[in-house]
This record gives C-alpha cells, structure tokens and sequence, in this order.
C-alpha cells in the first residue's frame, strides 16, 4: 500500500529532507521559495508525497481559494472550493528505483488515483501544471501538452566556447556596451534593490503587463532575506547610475533568469546584454550545469529573439491540465460567463481554467 502525506509550512525539514532525496534538484521545488509566493498571493503552499516501496513522487503547488472570487461574492451557498497550481517550472518529479522498467509510468498512474481522490475529497476542483524542462517530468504522462521550447545554455562547455555561441549581433551589443562605459556588479543591498524596484517596475508599465507580474517590493526583499545565495541580483551601471538590472535563481545545478528591468532612455547601451553575459560566465564559474534563459511570451516574439541570441539550445516545455470535479467546474463557469455577460466582460473561452479568466 502507497504512503500519502500533506506537507505544509509547519514540515519545513521533512520537505526539505524529501526534495533532496530528488535526481534533479530545483529551487521550484524549495519550501521556501514556495512560501513567498504564497505568502504574496495569500495562497497556501502544499507538497502531496507519495511513496510506494523505494519510490516517490513530491508533488508540491499552491492552493488557491476559489470562493473568493468576485463572480461568486453574490452566491448564498458559497461553499469554500480550491485550485491548485505550480509556479515557473513544476510538477511531479519522481525519485525511482532501479526495478521500473517504464520510467515511471505506472507508478504516475497510481500516484493519479490516489490525487485525483485526495482532490476530490478537499473540494479540489482543477490543476494546473507548468511542468519541469529539465526534469522532463512530461514523460510520466501522455495527457501534458507541449506549450513552447526554452532556450538554455550548457555550462558544461569551455568559457570560450559558450561566448562564442552568442550570436554576432549579441556579441555587438556586448562589445558596444563596453566601450560606452557599462560595467556590471553583483549586489543585493537595499540601495540597489531600490534601483531595481524602480526600473522593474517601469518596464512592467510599458509592457503593459498582466497584473500578477507586479511584485511588491517586500515580495522581493523576501526573495533576499529567505533564499540567501540562492537569489542573486546583477545590476548595470553607466556613470554611477543603475540602467539595467536583472534576478537569477540559482541553485544546485541550474540557473534561471528570473525577471528583469532597463532603463528605457538608455536602452542603446544594451545594458540587459552584458548583464546576462556576466552572469552566464559567473554561473559557469561557480559550477552551474544549466544556465536557463527561458522563452517568451510567444513564438518568434522580441524576449524570444532576445534569448535566441544567447543560445539556440533548446528544451521543450509542456504543461498538465485536469479537471478534478466537472460536476463544480461546469457550475462554476456558467456562474462566471453570466458574470461576464452582465459585467459586459469579454472572456477568452481557451482560458483555463474558464472561471479564472480576465475579470
């Protein structure tokens, strides 16, 4: 018979104990860096574990409170119902043992029984997986869906070798910056994190973008407080003044370019080009085995070509979609889309899952 168990805050060791024991270690699946983001969101931060014999699936996401909602503040019998969802790379990982032969096939599908049960019986009604590239945990399951490819960097290469895989016109932007006087440093002090703030917050602004890429400013100093030397901030600087800078997590093996902001009345300093440039190289001295670069926010878009020019390596991403209770889903989407008709809202009906879209 398989162990089911909970993790939550208050399991800080055993979660951390059980994430080491993972073939592929990543800082998505640290206690800690859920818990900011939970803590940010005012979502609840999970790890379902599941043992069978020598093998394991940790599976950890956030649950998020439905009832909430403002198409369901009107409902008199609202009852408290959750979803739950990963955050930048996620999803089952599997420690196995020698004796499976199928990946680990099997042993996801048990382990889909027991969490489908799990969810039905806490009022669970949809999950939403942006699965792992690197630990390619879209094996385990035929159901997960290809989203689009990331570009990543393998340090395992000679300096020489990575620098010369740049592209010719990134090698240009990184030479001009130079010679215009752009230098880099590595700091997490409060007046550079201020610097960033400000910048990041002003790209966000002429980007136009979706309200959820607005961090609050202590959502970032928890960042520095919590992860320690798992976070690191890189900053570019043109006559004293910050122009440009960038976050990376960085942890056990992997690096990842987290989020970042340019001054846009210096942008022909290319100040975002030398600063991954810098960090590429400090993540290879360090030991780092996968520099991620990520994708875009579509195919071909400008952030993919900007990525491109670092690496044309890449890695497919996928993600898992299931409804847990299409009776309370089905309910729930016909209450959003009366919503939206009276509100005058145009939804996307693609959005998934359906009650969650633009409000």
């Amino acid at each position: 018979m398989p162990e089911i168990r909970i993790l939550t805050a208050e399991d800080r060791e055993e979660w951390k104990k059980l994430v080491e024991m993972l073939p592929v270690k990543d800082i998505f699946y640290s206690q800690d860096y859920l818990e900011i983001n939970a803590d940010a969101a005012g979502f609840k931060a999970e790890m379902f574990v599941y043992e069978e014999g020598d093998n394991m699936i940790l599976y950890p996401y956030l649950k998020k409170p439905i009832h909430v909602l403002p198409f369901l503040e009107k409902q008199k019998d609202n009852k408290k119902m959750y979803d739950i969802t990963t955050l930048e790379y996620g999803g089952p990982a599997a420690r196995l043992s020698d004796e499976v032969r199928d990946g680990g096939k099997q042993l996801f599908k048990e382990f889909k029984k027991e969490f489908n049960r799990y969810c039905r019986q806490n009022s669970i009604i949809t999950e939403w997986a942006r699965l792992h590239p690197f630990i390619e945990n879209h094996k385990l399951t035929e159901e997960s869906e290809h989203v689009k490819d990331v570009y990543y960097i393998n340090l395992s290469r000679q300096e020489d070798e990575i620098v010369d895989g740049f592209e010719k016109r990134n090698r240009n932007s990184i030479s001009k910056s130079k010679r215009s006087g752009v230098t880099v440093k590595r700091s997490k002090d409060r007046d550079n994190l201020d610097a960033f703030y400000s910048i990041y917050c002003e790209t966000m602004d002429r980007r136009k973008a979706e309200g959820f890429y607005y961090y609050s400013r202590d959502f970032f100093d928890d960042l520095i407080r919590k992860l320690g030397d798992s976070v690191q901030l890189f900053l570019a600087k043109h006559d004293g003044k910050t122009i440009g800078a960038s976050f990376f997590l960085a942890e056990n093996d992997i690096v990842h370019y987290y989020l970042s902001g340019m001054d846009h009345g210096y942008s022909r300093y290319c100040p975002n080009n030398i600063i991954l440039k810098e960090a590429i190289l400090w993540a290879k001295n360090k030991g780092f085995r996968i520099f991620n670069l990520g994708g875009g926010y579509s195919a071909g878009d400008s952030l993919s070509k900007f990525k491109s020019g670092f690496s044309s390596t890449q890695v497919p991403f996928y993600r898992y979609t299931k409804v847990h209770n299409k009776e309370a889903y089905e309910s729930l989407c016909e209450l959003k889309r009366s919503y939206d008709k009276e509100k005058n809202i145009k939804g996307d009906p693609h959005y998934f899952p359906l009650y969650r879209g633009k409000t």
